[in-house]
């Protein structure tokens, strides 16, 4: 047993000790073994957590083998290494200060000459909510950047304790926090009316945005963020936004005609379906569903259009507008399409592909739609007469969002839907 034991000891020295002069041997031209450390420059010398900085010199190893220190014992993340100079990201520690080492090995290392600072943050910054409007209780989801000091979402007390929301002057329970968000709710007890909400941390405030408090839910999305390059099939929909979840198809957000806008590919019935709020119809709800719709063909098999009481990606309603300028208000059920009271071909001439039409669709009783259509002038292209009701009586309930099939695809912008039943 011993004889093992010592052979699998000598075993993990000798592997130990290969792979130390593996890595003193990789790139040795470059990265000189027996070179000493300089540290020359550190540039900027100030800098807010979790930038970049670089780091002049010489002596320097590769990313993997060169080992940056900061003020407080920090390790800051190497992105880059020549045997002259380093980029690095700073620690995410705010209000640092003092020099920084760069080390290659327990015996070779160096300090920077200077004093190096790790700013405060700043003020939060409140960019958006994730619903502007809707009753007491609603749960809520700041978005911006500097909102807390915990990076990764957190629901630890000492992390909460830090970030603070008011609306209007009243406190409200925060359940979550991180760098880019706070999730929160609406105090009881608020009376109905505007109010502002503002994110405190360390006693800095952000700009307050508004939140209307009412009986009933708005929700509003302009797309206007970061475009994607590849498009995204799969759940959650990484960079097309909170509570949005793909029925069925690629989308992704894109810049068109100097704006983001979400996009979708060719598919057969694809949907793209946010999840915020209920299209419940009943004696006591109702609801009201919009958004711009450009479908990227004139041929006729290509269609666009808002979808809504959404039960799954085989199940849903859609005014949908081809690329000739049909207009249809169609129930898909199983996956198959059938006509609800609305297939004008009289229009083509005024719904022609390849432009923005906004698409509006009301409910004020269960099976019973209201149509309106206007250009990106605002001038009525279309407006029902009379409400188209679905016989069949298929669909109650369910949610909203964005729909194509067939030709290839369309964009889509200002999605907005006014609820009185809140969603997952």
């Amino acid at each position: 047993m011993k004889t093992f034991k010592n052979i699998g000891m000598k075993f993990n020295i000798f592997c130990s000790m290969w792979l130390v002069l593996s890595y003193s041997c990789m790139n040795k031209d470059n990265f000189p073994e027996l070179s000493p450390i300089t540290i020359t420059a550190v540039y900027p010398e100030s800098v807010l957590p979790g930038e970049t900085i670089v780091i002049e010199g010489s002596g320097f190893k590769t990313e993997r083998t060169t080992v940056v220190i900061f003020p407080g014992n920090l390790l800051g993340r190497v992105i880059e290494a020549s045997p002259t100079q380093l980029k690095v990201e700073v620690p995410r520690k705010q209000d640092v200060k003092g020099t920084i080492q760069v080390r290659t090995g327990a015996d070779n290392y160096a300090s920077s000459p200077k004093e190096f600072n790790i700013l405060p943050y700043p003020e939060p910054q409140l960019n958006t909510l994730s619903i502007i409007q809707g009753p007491v209780g609603t749960p809520v989801v700041a978005e911006g950047n500097y909102l807390s000091e915990a990076l990764e979402e957190s629901d630890l007390a000492s992390d909460i304790g830090k970030t603070k929301v008011l609306v209007g002057d009243v406190e409200a329970q925060v359940e979550r926090v991180s760098f880019t968000n706070v999730w929160f709710k609406i105090p009881e007890g608020l009376e109905e009316g505007l109010l502002p909400v503002t994110i405190i941390r360390d006693g800095k405030s952000s700009e307050p945005i508004n939140f209307l408090v009412d009986k009933r839910f708005l929700i509003e999305d302009d797309f206007e963020r970061a475009s994607m390059d590849d498009w995204t099939e799969s759940n959650p929909p990484i960079g097309i936004g909170r509570n949005w979840s793909i029925g069925r198809g690629k989308w992704k957000i894109s810049a068109f005609e100097a704006g983001g806008v979400l996009e979708s590919t060719t598919g057969t019935d694809i949907t793209l379906v946010n999840r915020s709020v209920k299209t419940q119809i009943d004696a006591n709800n109702d609801f009201v569903v919009s958004g711009w719709v450009y479908v990227k063909t004139t041929a006729s098999n290509g269609w666009g259009g808002i979808a809504f009481h959404i039960q799954d990606d085989r199940n849903y309603y859609a005014l949908r507008i081809s690329g000739v300028g049909n207009l249809q208000l169609v129930r898909i059920v199983n996956g198959s399409a059938g006509v609800v009271g609305l297939n004008s071909t009289a229009l083509q001439s005024e719904l022609k592909g390849l432009n923005f039409y906004h698409l509006k669709v009301t409910a004020t009783a269960p099976y019973t739609f209201s149509v309106r259509i206007t250009d990106i002038n605002g001038e009525e292209i279309y407006s029902s007469p009379s409400p188209h009701i679905d016989t069949q009586g298929n669909f109650n309930g369910g949610y909203a969002g964005f729909y194509a099939t067939s030709g290839v695809g369309a964009y889509y912008d200002d999605f907005k839907i006014e609820s009185t039943v809140p969603g997952d």
